[in-house]
């Protein structure tokens, strides 16, 4: 509960700073006060009566002490209700309105900013008596959602104010919950350079309770040393899946991928997958990032195409034939996934037919197919090889690049055994199933 002072009474600033109020009994106080000046439908619009099927009217909140809710301007747009006596519910709030939308209110954060110009972090409790009972405390960056789940907005707006967040909920079990939801939530507003971090009370403890026991310092104490959410999400990850078992690394990847999903490419995302990687010996899934534009006044020259480890594999075969045997021995029926295995497949086989094939007569053989305009401009395509010992490169070269399209071929392949074991609508077969695990060893 609030603090009292040695009168019983609440101390002061903390009812002026969070104009707390009280609604006494009855059913009608309000409508009594503001119904000459407000009109029953604007009244109910503003979520502060409620409305029976016989039609009467009656107050919303009766008995509770009132927690104004206010916006980052400091006007009032809802409010939040405590009850005092034995009764449900325990706490009642507004109804969302024009004004009032919880998924975009924070309660404190009006207060939080009005406290200091220079906040160096925001800590998020579980309700509005947390944040008033840290306030008391001299603890006034505490703010808390609405009944709701932390969303996307919730970070955005408090990412304005400071550049670290911290999630405190209680030990126990709808605490966790609530800070893995926070956490999945927050994956779309996170940015490099911004951190957002969680601490667990002991179980039985609420903020109030918990400075009572180890005063302001020990609390400062678990804010500064709050586990990171990089650290978290593995943690709880590994508590949640078998890492040690193939499906455990399977299950755990693809919850891992899924939550990572909104999260921006950047420095931060490449840490965790890095980790997960190391973890699990799956390599992430690489985003898909569009083609850099040319530099402003340059036009990309004509005939010119971009060099991928398949049309370095396809040169090399085009220029020299005679490294068919090595490209031969390294085939696997996998590489159809990728585009321009037709073309591979098609140079194979002529090379198979004749072994001494030129590099003339290969080229000359695309004439007047589809793959005519790639064959011509990738025989005509020079790769930076000293001419002293060019054969030798060649064969490296080529060597490389069939290493790269064989890793990216098993990739796909392992994102579509992933996929289908974790939709479930096809489920994999034995033979399937027993690629998935050769694929995980890779």
């Amino acid at each position: 509960m609030l603090n009292r002072n040695a009168h019983g009474l609440i101390l002061q600033f903390v009812l002026q700073n969070f104009m707390l109020g009280y609604a006494p009994a009855g059913w009608d106080n309000l409508i009594q006060h503001l119904g000459k000046s407000y009109s029953s439908d604007l009244l109910l619009k503003a979520g502060m009566i409620t409305r029976k099927e016989s039609g009467k009217t009656y107050d919303k909140f009766r008995e509770r002490i009132m927690f104004p809710i206010r916006d980052r301007r400091g006007r009032v747009i809802a409010f939040g209700g405590r009850i005092l006596q034995q009764g449900e519910p325990k706490y009642l709030n507004s109804p969302e309105t024009a004004v009032f939308n919880k998924s975009n209110t924070l309660y404190g954060l009006y207060e939080a900013g009005k406290s200091s110009s220079r906040l160096d972090h925001l800590i998020v409790v579980e309700g509005y008596m947390d944040v008033v009972a840290l306030a008391q405390f001299g603890v006034r960056n505490a703010v808390a959602t609405l009944g709701t789940a932390t969303t996307g907005s919730h970070i955005t707006q408090l990412f304005r104010m400071v550049r670290r967040v911290v999630f405190c909920f209680d030990g126990d079990r709808a605490g966790r919950d609530a800070a893995w939801r926070a956490l999945t939530n927050s994956m779309a507003a996170l940015r490099d350079g911004f951190e957002i971090d969680f601490l667990f009370l002991p179980e039985g403890e609420d903020p109030d309770s918990f400075i009572r026991n180890q005063g302001v310092s020990g609390f400062a104490e678990l804010v500064k040393n709050a586990q990171p959410l990089s650290g978290y999400f593995i943690e709880n990850l590994k508590s949640r899946h078998n890492a040690t078992s193939m499906e455990g690394k399977t299950a755990l990847m693809l919850e891992a991928r899924k939550i990572l999903e909104p999260l921006q490419q950047g420095l931060l995302r490449g840490l965790i997958e890095s980790e997960l990687e190391q973890l699990t010996n799956i390599a992430p899934r690489k985003p898909i990032l569009p083609a850099a534009p040319p530099a402003p006044g340059k036009r990309s020259k004509p005939g010119l195409i971009q060099v991928t480890p398949m049309r370095v594999v396809i040169t090399s075969l085009l220029q020299n034939p005679e490294l068919g045997e090595l490209a031969i021995n390294q085939y696997d029926p996998m590489l159809k996934v990728l585009p321009g295995h037709d073309l591979l497949d098609a140079l194979l086989t002529a090379i198979r037919d004749k072994p001494e094939i030129s590099s003339a007569m290969l080229i000359e053989r695309f004439r007047n197919t589809p793959h005519a305009g790639t064959v011509n401009k990738l025989g005509g395509w020079r790769p930076p090889i000293n001419s002293d010992d060019s054969a030798k490169e060649w064969a490296q070269l080529l060597t490389d690049a069939f290493e790269r399209i064989l890793a990216q071929a098993r990739q796909q392949r392992l994102e579509v055994l992933l996929n289908r074991e974790a939709d479930g609508e096809k489920p994999l077969n034995s033979q399937e199933k027993e690629e998935l695990v050769t694929l995980l060893r890779k």
